[in-house]
């Protein structure tokens, strides 16, 4: 099943801080190393005290990229590379990580950006875990449109 504007998919991480967004201390925060392999960009925009941490998409692990039955069995459950990167990430945050945005007074969010379709289950459990807000913005355009 094709999804429509799926090639435009975006999922990240968006943290909102009220008064003025730090780079450094929400890195020391979500305990996010220098090069984190699943995350590949950081976006901040100061005017709106936001920073996104965009996960990866790129290729399947490779055992499951084949045309075997669990690989396409993998794939189905996903969707998405993107999907399987970002609950991997969430799955390694520390229970704790919702307590330590609360004290630092921000919002935060797990955005899905330009897709329209299943999402992932065991994405939806992490996104629960860690008491984030879950956002999703349909394709915009022709592809979007209902």
């Amino acid at each position: 099943m094709t999804k429509r504007g799926s090639d435009q998919l975006r999922v990240y991480l968006e943290i909102h801080d009220p008064f003025r967004f730090d780079l450094r201390v929400m890195r020391k925060v979500l305990d996010l190393s220098d090069h984190d392999p699943l995350i590949k960009a950081t976006e901040v925009t100061e005017e709106r005290n936001t920073g996104k941490f965009v996960f990866s998409g790129g290729s399947w692990p490779e055992d499951m990229q084949g045309d075997t039955g669990r690989a396409v069995e993998f794939r189905d459950q996903w969707k998405r590379v993107e999907f399987l990167h970002a609950s991997e990430w969430l799955r390694r945050r520390p229970p704790s990580l919702p307590e330590r945005l609360r004290q630092q007074e921000v919002e935060s969010y797990l955005v899905v950006e330009g897709y329209h379709g299943i999402i992932p289950q065991e994405l939806l459990k992490e996104v629960v875990r860690l008491g984030l807000e879950f956002e999703v913005i349909g394709p915009i355009g022709p592809q979007g449109a209902h």
